[in-house]
């Protein structure tokens, strides 16, 4: 996921004039871990909810609002998606096809740059909550 502070306002543009719009109700699945990656969701207005694990036993991870890019590492690697993102209220998405990410960052070196230091970041966000939640004081001990 990355966040709204984190996107460029040039490549936010571009990706929205790339993608289509959709409106989901609460409750909506956007897409489910395990499932084929198609494409990425640039939350326009609503929020989303990302969960780890299956339809059975789910696991809140966070949330998203406006201004967010979910499924964006997925689509780069092609893999399945790795979590499940369901709406929590009324939710606008616009949704890039993967294919049409791909191309747009074939043509568009800026672009392609943009992508790579959000997920960069991303990955470096990651690092830091995970380290900190290892740490001995964060497991309460002393």
């Amino acid at each position: 996921m990355i966040n709204p502070d984190q996107a460029p306002e040039d490549l936010w543009q571009r990706l929205n004039a790339a993608g289509e719009t959709r409106q989901y109700e609460r409750g909506a699945i956007l897409y489910r871990a395990g499932a084929v990656v198609e494409g990425i969701y640039l939350v326009q207005t609503g929020e989303v909810n990302l969960q780890l694990g299956g339809s059975r036993k789910k696991h809140a991870l966070e949330s998203s609002g406006p201004g967010t890019i979910l499924a964006l590492a997925d689509a780069m690697c092609g893999n399945c998606h790795k979590l499940t993102a369901e709406t929590a209220t009324p939710t606008q998405i616009r949704f890039i096809k993967r294919e049409t990410l791909l191309e747009l960052l074939r043509i568009t070196p800026r672009a392609c740059m943009q992508i790579v230091q959000l997920l960069s970041e991303d990955l470096l966000r990651l690092h830091d909550a995970l380290r900190n939640d290892a740490s001995p004081k964060s497991r309460g001990l002393r």
